[in-house]
């Protein structure tokens, strides 16, 4: 209706669409300014790096409207625009310190700090699993 309007009479597309004037200028306002609600909700979801859901972000969002608003309201709104929550990744241990393979005598002792260059190398080491037992490589 909205590029009609240039065409036709606004009473004529009233008739012909069967709705009311004042129900067009409310869906005109409507679409010009953004949903208050979703801007801060999606705010408070980027600030909390999309891992937070309705029940933490709705006291961001009562904050940033300073007015109150439910839980689900705020989860509403995350729907609507399709904001999903991610899940952090969950801790992975690497470390395998119960192996009964001989551990190499510490001689260094924490002392990194030498008088020439090319007097202590220091490095790190990798278990590989196989079929045969751990790999050092």
């Amino acid at each position: 209706m909205k590029e009609q309007v240039k065409n036709y009479r606004p009473a004529a597309l009233y008739e012909a669409l069967d709705i009311k004037p004042s129900g067009y200028y409310s869906w005109l306002k409507r679409l010009k300014t953004p949903n208050e609600i979703d801007v801060a909700t999606k705010n408070a979801f980027e600030f909390h790096k999309k891992r937070a859901g309705a029940p933490c972000l709705t006291e961001d969002v009562i904050k940033a409207l300073g007015r109150p608003i439910s839980v689900r309201t705020v989860g509403r709104s995350l729907a609507r625009q399709q904001l999903r929550c991610r899940r952090k990744k969950q801790f992975k241990v690497t470390t395998d310190s119960k192996h009964r393979l001989k551990v190499a005598p510490n001689i260094l002792k924490r002392q990194f700090d030498v008088d020439k260059p090319n007097k202590v190398w220091v490095s790190d080491m990798t278990y590989l699993k196989t079929l045969q037992g751990c790999v050092v490589a």
